[in-house]
């Protein structure tokens, strides 16, 4: 068993294999935790057909996701970029783009551009607002390292001929944004979720990108975001 923290708030691992400790090193604090996550042999079947370390990887953080809905937190399948200071997160069915965008914009705004994570970030309402959060789970190409970022804007990805981008109303905003997030099964946490979905659809900007890599434009796209947001 060992701590980490993860947008400020010490979570106990009751691990049984190696592999969770490595997805995790440098993340590792000697503070209190807050509360202490496991994966049950049931859950590990349930996710791979048997118990293993992969298993236990993807069921210690899906764990861990539910309980921190406890501090105003959720887990977002997006990749997450800090552009200009603002938070700016890439939602799209898997294998749509999402870690594509975050280069590409990296390679397109240089230093304006810095990851924070490129799969399974923390959204969390701070004091301050609402921030997403490095996690050591970061998707295979391992994208992230900016702690935190205020985040401002969510850009919905889907593939197309030509570029296109618009400003989401709700009722474009939530089928997506629910085939992205963890929706708990049990009556408490799913009263506890909507709630932070609602405010979670409040406190950003909700956006629909349709994209060609070939075509696209970072510089064009992010200047007309941030000129049109406040419509």
């Amino acid at each position: 068993m060992f701590t980490v923290e993860i947008a400020g708030i010490p979570i106990g691992i009751d691990n049984r294999y190696e592999a969770v400790v490595r997805r995790c090193r440098g993340w590792e604090t000697a503070a209190t935790p807050l509360f202490t996550v496991s994966a049950s042999e049931e859950e590990m079947i349930r996710e791979s057909g048997s118990p293993c370390p992969a298993a236990e990887v993807m069921c210690i953080y899906r764990n861990i996701a539910l309980r921190m809905m406890e501090y105003d937190a959720f887990v977002m399948h997006a990749a997450v970029i800090d552009a200009d200071g603002q938070g700016v997160a890439f939602a799209a069915k898997s294998g749509t783009g999402k870690t594509t965008r975050l280069l590409l914009w990296q390679q397109t705004l240089g230093s304006r551009v810095r990851p924070v994570n490129g799969d399974k970030p923390i959204l969390r309402f701070t004091e301050d607002g609402l921030y997403a959060f490095d996690t050591p789970w970061r998707g295979k190409e391992n994208l992230g390292g900016c702690a935190r970022t205020p985040l401002k804007h969510v850009i919905f990805i889907e593939r197309a001929g030509d570029v296109s981008v618009r400003k989401l109303e709700m009722d474009g905003i939530v089928p997506r944004l629910f085939r992205q997030v963890l929706v708990p099964k049990t009556p408490d946490q799913l009263g506890k979720f909507m709630d932070l979905m609602e405010r979670f659809t409040e406190a950003v900007s909700f956006w629909l990108l349709k994209c060609d890599r070939e075509q696209e434009d970072p510089e064009a796209i992010w200047s007309w975001v941030k000129s049109n947001e406040l419509e």
